[in-house]
């Protein structure tokens, strides 16, 4: 991945071994300055200085190797890239934190839309939700929206809307089903009874 605020291009590789030198204060502010003039030096010293915590972090959240240090890369990159809007008055490894927790649950928001869509989908002999019926699957429930057995597609889950529609302000993100998928099985699917599992 390459790039700085100056538009000069960097590669930005992962560090080989961690780097263990705790950065004062009055360091990372002079390399955060350095960046935003376009000192590749200061960049790769910000991506090694910080690169452990965007990996950890990313890992915590995704539970995949691979995809963590594909998000920490994108999370640098980012940073870099708009490191003249960063608030030199605060601290840089928070903000480099949100960055990385947001691009992990972008992450895990496109796996999941990406495994719901393949629940749902019409097979090649027209069976509309195939896979959800052969498994047994009879409900799903994810970030607000719901599907039950017979229905056309994913609607809004209730815990999340008003009976008028309306989005509530405050929702308990466990009961949403904001942070994980449900499934509601069948018998026959929790038995491994149907046509899925007799293949």
């Amino acid at each position: 991945m390459t790039g700085t605020a100056s538009g000069q291009e960097v590669a930005l590789e992962p560090p080989v071994r961690p780097w263990y030198r705790v950065a004062s204060p009055r360091d990372e502010a002079a390399l955060i300055r350095q960046a935003r003039s376009g000192s590749a030096d200061a960049v790769e010293a910000l991506v090694r200085r910080h690169w452990d915590g965007a990996h950890r972090a990313a890992f915590l959240i995704v539970h995949d190797a691979g995809a963590a240090e594909d998000i920490a890369q994108e999370a640098m990159l980012a940073a870099v890239r708009s490191i003249d809007r960063f608030d030199r008055r605060r601290p840089f490894k928070p903000w480099l934190h949100r960055i990385v927790v947001n691009r992990s649950l972008d992450w895990l928001r496109a796996r999941a839309r990406r495994l719901i869509d393949l629940w749902l989908a019409t097979d090649s002999e027209g069976n509309e939700h195939a896979l959800a019926r052969r498994m047994g699957i009879q409900e799903i429930i994810w970030n607000c929206r719901s599907w039950w057995s017979g229905s056309d597609g994913m609607g809004n889950y209730s815990v999340c809307f008003t009976d008028r529609g309306k989005r509530r302000r405050h929702v308990n993100r466990t009961e949403a089903h904001m942070d994980h998928i449900h499934i509601g099985l069948s018998w026959e699917g929790a038995r491994k009874r149907t046509s899925f599992w007799a293949r």
